[in-house]
């Protein structure tokens, strides 16, 4: 997230880890500040000069208020800023923030913007038949998430075929409950799955319930567990975007997840 108050030193992180070539960008539309000068994108901002916030920036391009011409401003800036950041490199992949990327008004532009910076992947996060009933507000998503797909293949940006994550909606889950959110997609045939997760270390100074959940911490415990991998292993190969262009799947191959 380029605008987020840590980016330098993530990368920095990225550099020393020698992940470069396998970074995305969780474009950010929707909280904290723009990378474009203010009176640039006053249609995106609060009168603290602030990005909306997830429901207010929803209700704003649904009302109409929200200029096009802004937020591909914005995007522009974010995938430019990304670039400087990482030595020319674009992004392997893109997702939204809060799933800002996949709104009516939203996706068509960043699709572009995709497409003409050669990126390839993006996050769709269309959950059918999820483990279990997704609350309203990522049902609606998950629903945004199957129109926009097409929007986003029309552009050359693909997408995994399927999706887990909307389902735990930031909460504490098992690896039991992941694997069986996983193994619920491969028997419906998709073969590429993206797992969405959100680990993290707690942070009493973080900026919402969200950051300062001890959920964040027992995710990472989870995520770098081995139960999760020895349960994974078997039923599909564990991969990240990049690798996602080179797939050639295996014929002992379950399916992929990234």
């Amino acid at each position: 997230m380029v605008n987020g108050d840590a980016v330098e030193h993530a990368v920095q992180l990225v550099r020393a880890a020698g992940l470069d070539a396998a970074i995305g960008l969780h474009l950010n539309l929707t909280e904290g500040v723009a990378v474009c000068d203010p009176e640039c994108v006053g249609s995106l901002l609060d009168q603290e000069q602030q990005l909306l916030g997830k429901t207010k920036f929803r209700d704003a391009c649904a009302a109409g208020t929200v200029a096009s011409e802004e937020v591909a401003r914005e995007v522009e800036a974010q995938l430019g800023r990304f670039a400087e950041l990482m030595g020319g490199r674009p992004p392997a992949h893109v997702d939204g923030h809060q799933h800002c990327h996949v709104l009516a008004l939203t996706a068509p532009i960043i699709a572009d913007a995709l497409q003409r910076r050669s990126v390839r992947f993006a996050r769709i996060p269309e959950e059918p038949g999820a483990l279990v009933s997704l609350c309203s507000v990522c049902s609606v998503v998950s629903r945004e998430a199957a129109a926009a797909r097409c929007v986003y293949l029309d552009h050359g940006v693909k997408a995994s075929e399927g999706f887990v994550g909307l389902s735990f909606c930031g909460a504490t889950y098992s690896a039991n409950d992941l694997v069986s959110a996983v193994r619920k997609q491969l028997d419906s045939g998709r073969s590429s799955i993206e797992a969405m997760v959100h680990p993290g270390l707690l942070d009493p100074n973080g900026y919402d319930s969200f950051n300062t959940s001890q959920d964040r911490v027992e995710e990472l415990r989870v995520l770098c567990g081995t139960e999760l991998t020895n349960q994974l292993e078997p039923i599909v190969r564990l991969c990240r975007h990049d690798e996602l262009n080179k797939h050639d799947p295996h014929p002992h191959d379950h399916g992929v997840l990234a």
